[in-house]
């Protein structure tokens, strides 16, 4: 029988009867994903928009696959094929997923074991599961009515067949398959008539991914997630096209190899070094169920990718690998005696950080002009404890780039400060040129571990990451080609290699994005030519430090407080609150009109305030150092100064802490300032005022405009509630 004929969108038929994604998704409600998920498995064929280069697909082609009841009213069934049966009923990550679920129920209502046990199972199981349909074997194929034994015999022979194709030492926890023949037997009917290596591999992927993250947290060797939106800026910053090997010498769960695996050439060789016998098997497991054949996972105990045994030197030897991506275990020593005398950063000692030592250990793996892209501590980069480390890198590698991650970045598992460093080895006509530096404030993720979303869409209508590496990668992408920045990203800027130079070996030697803040250079230039006289601020301003605790003083009375949310940033705009000192718990600081109020927490927000004469004293949050100032300074000019580049650049790089950095008020004291006449300092007060009141106008034509914005839409939803009820 005939559907209700409806005439096609005359928009489809001038733009060849071809929709975009999302369109498509729509029209045959279906999901993107499913879009997408036909494309790859050869259902659909995707055409190219000519200008954006967008993937398009036929209205027909779409037509032919969906079925009779999911098909839009305007399709004549005298228009469609018969849709061929689909054997594949898992055809989304959602439903293996739900799979993966029903499986581990499977062995939790039956013997139960812990998560570890049930996730190393389901891995043994789905691996027999390839390995029996690559062969042509028929041991899933069972029916419902058959008996138990021979079910379980039957797969238990093919687990062992499927087993001799990988190296004994990734064979699972337990070489032997699952004694729980219930849970087994169960999952072999409900794999029966799946084909698992006719779905896509990014379903397998993803949905096997998701298993390894809900089973896995941190182990004794210090293995946890690398986040997804790290490890995919990591392979497209490091361009590993036409790499004959990429090597991960702390691959874990083996995420830089699968992300690799998407940019690789076939030809190119996956190989991943792991410590532990659990991951190097997970490694193996999550390359197979993603379809990467061309790999090899190493498993070396006593010391792992840090040992020099004769089998990794054979297996890996130097100079032979073109780009090594890693996130290493840094945050142990290694005390290995006989090993550290093979280590050039461990001469005369008796331990040293992992992180330190791989980054020894990967530099001599590459060949010259290879390439690597390492995640390390930022003590690495700035402590005078690792002179000696960024002398080595600086003396065997051309530092490409530094890009500091936020705290967050690994939280919960580790609150450590990092940066990645990518780093390319020297040849003989290497030379240092500029080192690209970016901060990288959000990777999408919270400190609890969740992904941190924006209130943005993509496409899709999938909301999207609060994430500053896709901006990163960009001015990279562009600074390859032309040698400049954009100049429109304020957290990326160019470290000159005269920076990087040696003097005197003074331990100054320092490659943290921090140290090379631009603000720097600008300090340095103004107080080096300043034609005023320079003096330290600690010799112009004294510190109010009254504290007090208004929740234990006066709990029941009304304060006027000031807290760090109340301070805007670069402006000086502030807005004390009234509130309860039973509602003010922790410390805060006295303040009276005419002080300057100076945030110690991130300086680089520039929060500094000048409380205006006529203002009620006050209490600020103890996050804050009040200052008070006497004749010889004009208390505005000293307020933009102290939120200039002036004096961030001889603050930014002595800011330590972590989670919550702060400058101590050591440093803030001893910064200098150019010191003008009086007269001198009021007209370069006048003119920055001038310039603020311009802002300040245009900000209220912005806010203006904006509530136009909102009248007309309101007016519009109006006129047409009266147009459909006149």
């Amino acid at each position: 029988m005939k559907q209700p004929y409806k005439e096609k969108p005359k928009q489809l038929d001038n733009q060849g009867d071809l929709l975009t994604v999302s369109a498509a998704a729509s029209v045959f409600g279906v999901t993107s994903t499913t879009i997408r998920n036909w494309d790859k498995s050869g259902k659909l064929v995707s055409h190219r928009h000519p200008k954006n280069d967008y993937r398009l697909y036929s209205f027909s082609d779409l037509a032919k696959i969906v079925p009779a009841n999911q098909r839009p009213l305007f399709v004549e069934d005298k228009e469609i094929e018969p849709a061929k049966k689909n054997t594949n009923s898992y055809a989304s990550v959602k439903d293996f997923r739900s799979l993966v679920r029903q499986m581990s129920k499977a062995f939790r209502d039956s013997q139960g074991g812990n998560l570890m046990d049930r996730f190393e199972e389901i891995s043994k199981i789905l691996y027999t599961k390839m390995q029996d349909e690559r062969t042509g074997g028929r041991a899933f194929a069972v029916s419902n009515s058959a008996d138990d034994e021979a079910i379980y015999d039957r797969i238990s022979k093919s687990y062992q067949r499927a087993m001799q194709t990988i190296p004994p030492s990734f064979r699972g926890h337990d070489e032997g398959l699952s004694k729980d023949k219930r849970a087994v037997v169960q999952i072999t009917k409900l794999l029966n008539g799946l084909e698992l290596t006719k779905m896509p591999a990014d379903i397998k992927g993803t949905a096997f991914e998701e298993l390894i993250k809900n089973t896995f947290d941190k182990t004794e060797h210090q293995q946890f997630f690398t986040p997804r939106t790290v490890v995919n800026f990591i392979i497209q910053f490091i361009d590993i096209n036409g790499a004959k090997t990429v090597l991960d010498p702390a691959c874990g769960t083996a995420g830089f190899l699968i992300e690799a695996s998407s940019y690789a050439d076939k030809k190119t060789n996956l190989v991943g070094i792991e410590i532990d016998k659990r991951m190097a098997w997970i490694s193996q497991m999550n390359l197979q169920i993603h379809g990467f054949g061309n790999h090899k996972i190493h498993c070396f105990p006593d010391g792992g990718s840090l040992s020099h045994r004769t089998e990794i030197q054979k297996e890996i030897p130097y100079n032979s690998v073109e780009v090594i991506v890693t996130n290493p275990p840094f945050g142990s020593d290694f005390t290995d005696a006989k090993e550290l005398k093979n280590y050039k950063l461990a001469v005369n000692k008796k331990s040293r950080r992992r992180g330190v030592l791989f980054i020894e250990r990967c530099i001599s793996w590459l060949k010259p002009e290879g390439k690597l892209g390492i995640i390390i501590d930022d003590g690495v980069l700035n402590s005078s404890s690792n002179y000696d480390v960024r002398k080595f890198i600086l003396e065997n590698c051309i530092l490409e780039a530094v890009i500091s991650l936020p705290t967050a970045a690994f939280l919960p598992y580790a609150s450590v400060k990092s940066s990645i460093l990518f780093l390319k080895k020297k040849s003989a006509n290497s030379k240092q040129g500029n080192v690209f530096m970016a901060d990288a404030e959000n990777v999408g993720r919270r400190p609890n571990g969740d992904p941190y979303f924006s209130d943005k869409y993509d496409e899709d209508g999938n909301p999207t990451l609060v994430n500053d590496l896709p901006q990163i990668l960009n001015e990279w992408i562009g600074y390859k080609k032309s040698k400049k920045l954009s100049g429109t990203n304020e957290n990326v800027f160019l470290c000159p290699p005269d920076m990087l130079i040696d003097k005197d070996e003074n331990k100054d030697l320092r490659i943290d994005l921090q140290f090379h803040h631009p603000s720097k250079q600008v300090a340095r230039e103004v107080l080096q030519n300043s034609t005023f006289p320079v003096e330290k601020l600690s010799s112009l301003v004294g510190v109010r430090n009254v504290n007090t605790v208004p929740n234990v003083q006066d709990p029941e009375d009304i304060w006027n407080y000031v807290g760090l949310a109340n301070i805007v940033s670069i402006t000086g705009e502030f807005s004390p609150i009234q509130t309860m000192g039973n509602q003010i718990k922790s410390a805060v600081k006295l303040y009276k009109p005419g002080d300057i109020l100076f945030s110690k927490l991130r300086p680089e927000l520039r929060k500094v305030v000048l409380v205006p004469e006529g203002m009620n004293d006050g209490f600020v949050s103890s996050e804050c150092y009040v200052l008070t100032t006497g004749d010889k300074i004009d208390k505005d000019y000293l307020v933009f100064l102290l939120r200039s580049d002036i004096v961030l650049g001889q603050l930014v790089y002595q800011v330590s802490g972590v989670g919550r950095p702060r400058i101590n008020i050591g440093a803030l004291l001893s910064a200098k300032i150019p010191l003008p006449a009086l007269t001198k300092q009021k007209e370069i007060v006048r003119r920055l005022k001038k310039i603020e009141t311009s802002r300040k106008s245009l900000e209220k034509k912005i806010q203006d405009d904006q509530l136009k914005v909102r009248q007309l839409i309101t007016e519009t939803s109006l006129k047409f509630k009266q147009e459909l009820l006149s």
